[in-house]
């Protein structure tokens, strides 16, 4: 009984070790049941370097009113090492107006090697969220070349 014990204990704990190295601390807002939607995510290239812009570019559905800002969040890993961030997105205003659905792009640049997984809302003027959507990029350090 105490052996059994002994390496349940065991177990959980590696288990509990291995799921945490594994998640992510990144969280948005979560979703309003009335508010826009996010219906595609891609980053170009899917493989880039360091200082090289991506393109993260999403499809949108605004809901009952304008969607007035797109917000990303990212998670870095390299190894055992990595970040995380958050930023609004420099959408072009025009991107948004007036329009019901939409597809509008965002440039962002990795200042450091890893695999960066993207997470990104948008948020109307009411102040309603949608859903998040995710992408990964590769991002190679200097040593790969030029952008």
């Amino acid at each position: 009984m105490v052996r059994s014990r002994c390496a349940l204990v065991v177990v959980t704990t590696l288990i509990l070790a291995l799921a945490g190295g594994c998640a992510n601390g990144v969280v948005l807002d979560p979703p309003t049941p009335d508010g826009p939607r996010l219906t595609r995510l891609e980053a170009r290239p899917v493989e880039s370097m360091v200082g090289c812009p991506v393109e993260l570019v999403f499809a949108f559905d605004a809901g009952p009113d304008d969607v007035s800002q797109a917000v990303a969040a990212w998670s870095r890993r390299l190894g055992r090492g990595g970040g995380e961030g958050r930023a609004i997105l420099d959408v072009p205003a025009e991107a948004f107006a007036d329009h019901r659905h939409g597809e509008a792009a965002a440039r962002v640049v990795p200042k450091q090697s890893g695999r960066y997984v993207y997470f990104v809302q948008v948020e109307d003027r009411g102040g309603r969220k949608s859903n998040v959507l995710q992408t990964v990029v590769s991002v190679a350090g200097w040593w790969g070349g030029g952008c």
